[in-house]
C-alpha cells in the first residue's frame, strides 16, 4: 500500500483527487461511495459487492 500512497501523493501535486481504500486506509470510504475522487485505488475485497462487509456498490462506467 506505500505505493498506492506515494501515488497519491505524486498526482495530486498535479491537482488530481486520488482516493485510496484498503483495510488499513478506510479514511476515504466515504469519498469513494460519493464519487468525489479522479483515481481510487481500491483492493478488491473492498470493492467487490458481494464480498462480506463491502459498502460499495459497482461504479457507474465512466467514458473520458
Amino acid at each position: 500500500m506505500k505505493d498506492a500512497l506515494d501515488f497519491k501523493k505524486k498526482y495530486e501535486e498535479f491537482g488530481i483527487r486520488v482516493a485510496v481504500s484498503s483495510r488499513d486506509h478506510r479514511e476515504y470510504d466515504r469519498v469513494i461511495e460519493e464519487g468525489k475522487f479522479g483515481i481510487a485505488i481500491i483492493v478488491y475485497e473492498k470493492m467487490a459487492p458481494e464480498a462480506p462487509g463491502s459498502r460499495y456498490r459497482p461504479l457507474p462506467r465512466v467514458e473520458a
